[in-house]
């Protein structure tokens, strides 16, 4: 076990509404709701700097395995890519699955 994972890829929103469609859902809604994770987000560099400190004093160095520089990357990746906004988005996504 490598004691981490990543996601390979990411759907486009068409390709994913095609996908449940011929998985047999119907009444299909997408509702694009980045700006309201936003608020979340915002706290990503306070906890970074949090991380670090702590790590400074606690280790005297900043010396850490490549796993632990991924998890503070990954989220200030993550606010990075959030700002191209016709390539990437949260959404809430719902739809009805007859015959259940």
């Amino acid at each position: 076990m490598t004691g981490y994972w990543a996601v390979p890829g990411f759907a486009t929103i068409s390709e994913f509404r095609q996908e449940l469609e011929n998985a047999g859902l119907t009444n299909i809604k997408i509702k694009e709701i980045s700006y309201r994770i936003a608020p979340s987000v915002a706290y990503v560099p306070l906890v970074c700097l949090k991380f670090f400190i702590k790590e400074l004093w606690k280790n005297k160095s900043l010396r850490m395995k490549k796993e632990r520089w991924h998890n503070v990357y990954a989220p200030l990746l993550g606010m990075l890519v959030g700002l191209f906004r016709k390539k990437f988005g949260y959404y809430l996504i719902t739809g009805d699955k007859p015959n259940l």
